[in-house]
């Protein structure tokens, strides 16, 4: 009775909530996290900060928030397993909690603490495991990325772009060789990918690469975004392009056009590695002409995020198709080969316009 009045045994109403009692010992695979995310590059005082900022996480993990996102019970334990250390099904959970708050969510909505926290995981170090990347790309995560790449916080724009560039590093995945055959994961990834070219990704790239005054990307973000554009492009035509011909549409033609025509001396947004790639796609492309574009609407579906069983992949390399690739959702379909002049252009984005111009008199000169 003494003990109690004392307070030595906590009643219902003081316990601490799931999660905010932290550990007596830290769990070594989160010490191997913290050792690849806060690498040796990095400056002392920012190490220090991202040491510390994941060990207040790894302490308190946000059990209510992903419990209300993956809609079961999760224990600390289980939480801190997915996100420094996950196995490939957990990779198959990212998908979802990378997603985000509906539009229109409060600023509380769990979705957003699950965005934060995942993304930021992935960002630091699962995108580069290869187990993970192909469990979570055939997951639906490519797709999941897309919408993140155009974020309003910069912060995480930057994570999102970042990390599908990771995805898409040949030491992690072959993607410019052939799917094995006999892989059925190979297939799989490379049906993912292909999604993407009926999604946002392009307008959402281009977005970044030549960003409208209103809407400033984050620092580098153009650069980092052009390269995964001339990844797309490479894989896009090598894959799925008969005979390598990728027509791009007028609008995709100018924005390249007026990244190589950039002054890097005087530009804070393109290196002179961004204005020479720019410059080398841009002559790259424009050799096979323009490509008119299919009128749609930018607000088309996004690919699933979901894991149905992936369509079957286009053959490469038929002789009879060629492959466009424009702004919009429904800019990019396979045409009969000479059809593709008869396609109606539409209307260009106010963010193009001028560049679409430019390459338009410079065809007249």
């Amino acid at each position: 009775r003494d003990r109690r009045r004392r307070g030595g045994r906590r009643t219902p109403s003081t316990m601490s909530p799931p999660g905010d009692e932290p550990p007596s010992e830290r769990d070594s695979r989160f010490l191997a996290f913290l050792e690849v995310a806060a690498s040796s590059d990095s400056p002392d005082d920012i190490s220090a900060s991202i040491k510390a900022g994941l060990t207040r996480q790894y302490d308190r993990p946000p059990v209510a928030a992903a419990e209300a996102v993956l809609r079961q019970n999760c224990t600390p334990d289980r939480l801190r397993q997915l996100i420094y250390w996950p196995n490939k099904d957990d990779a198959g959970l990212y998908p979802g909690l990378i997603r985000g708050a509906p539009p229109g969510a409060p600023d509380d909505h769990p979705a957003r603490r699950t965005q934060i926290t995942f993304l930021m995981s992935m960002f630091l170090k699962h995108s580069k495991d290869r187990c993970f990347v192909e469990s979570f790309i055939c997951a639906g995560g490519l797709g999941a990325l897309v919408p993140l790449l155009r974020h309003e916080n910069l912060h995480l724009r930057g994570q999102a772009i970042e990390t599908f560039s990771l995805l898409t590093d040949e030491t992690v995945f072959p993607w410019h060789e052939p799917p094995r055959e006999s892989s059925s994961r190979d297939k799989a990834m490379h049906a993912r990918m292909l999604e993407l070219a009926k999604s946002k990704l392009i307008q959402n790239l281009t977005a970044n690469i030549l960003p409208p005054e209103n809407e400033p990307t984050f620092p580098g973000g153009s650069g980092h975004a052009l390269r995964v554009f001339a990844f797309f492009l490479s894989w896009l035509r090598v894959r799925h392009s008969g005979e390598h011909v990728l027509r791009l549409s007028f609008e995709l033609l100018g924005v390249l056009q007026t990244v190589s025509e950039t002054d890097h001396e005087k530009s804070e947004k393109y290196s002179e590695r961004d204005v020479q790639l720019a410059k080398t796609l841009f002559e790259d492309f424009s050799r096979f002409g323009e490509a008119a574009e299919k009128k749609g609407d930018a607000n088309d579906a996004e690919p699933s995020t979901e894991n149905p069983t992936p369509k079957p992949l286009p053959e490469a390399h038929e002789n009879t198709t060629q492959v466009v690739l424009g702004m919009r959702v429904t800019d990019s379909v396979t045409v009969s080969e000479g059809s593709h002049d008869a396609v109606s252009k539409t209307e260009r984005t106010e963010n193009t316009a001028d560049a679409g111009e430019g390459f338009k008199k410079k065809r007249k000169r």
